[in-house]
């Protein structure tokens, strides 16, 4: 009695299961076959009605996303190549209390242009002792943002010179021990203006 007991436990488990998942794949084909009608629907209407289609408009949408996009960012190399100076620029193992030995970075920033930012992204490049970059570290020296719990969250102002606190550094955690030290590159890679 025990073992037909069993077998009904298992019959009964296997219809429960198979009634879910079969009731889960009815809706998704449901879903699937209702939004290839609207879809289709869509077109018909589009073509018939409004001359080119929704995609043509979508394009063009996306075209002149990507034109401000495009616009935006040589704004932002231009004023990165023509107001920022990126200068006295420091790598080398430096104590940290938490860390012990570790690759610590050090620069300065100048904004000599005439907009304020809100951030500024440098990125260090790391090399070995053949010159070649191994790695690279982005830093946020500037960032201000709603949800900065540092006081120290301001713009970099026109004419304003950024630099790290006295006694301290980024340190640079993930640089591979093939690191000749002192050997970097450094740039500014990213800015946002102040609004």
């Amino acid at each position: 009695m025990n073992r037909n007991a069993g077998y009904l436990l298992v019959l009964l488990l296997g219809l429960v299961i198979g009634y879910f998942a079969g009731r889960e794949h009815l809706k998704y084909e449901m879903r699937s076959a209702l939004l290839s009608a609207a879809e289709g629907v869509s077109e018909s209407l589009s073509s018939t009605f409004g001359g080119g289609g929704s995609n043509d408009r979508r394009d063009r949408s996306e075209e002149a996303v990507q034109a401000e996009e495009d616009k935006e960012n040589a704004l932002r190399t231009a004023y990165i190549d023509e107001h920022l100076e990126l200068y006295d620029v420091s790598a080398k193992y430096m104590e940290s209390m938490l860390d012990g030995k570790v690759p610590g970075v050090l620069f300065k920033l100048r904004n000599s242009g005439e907009r304020s930012l809100d951030k500024v992204e440098v990125t260090i490049y790391f090399k070995d002792s053949n010159g070649n970059v191994i790695a690279e570290e982005d830093f946020l020296p500037v960032l201000v943002s709603k949800y900065s719990f540092s006081a120290d969250s301001k713009p970099l102002k026109p004419g304003y010179i950024w630099e790290m606190e006295r006694g301290k550094f980024y340190a640079a955690k993930k640089v591979p021990t093939e690191w000749l030290e002192g050997s970097v590159e450094a740039s500014i890679t990213d800015i946002r203006f102040t609004e």
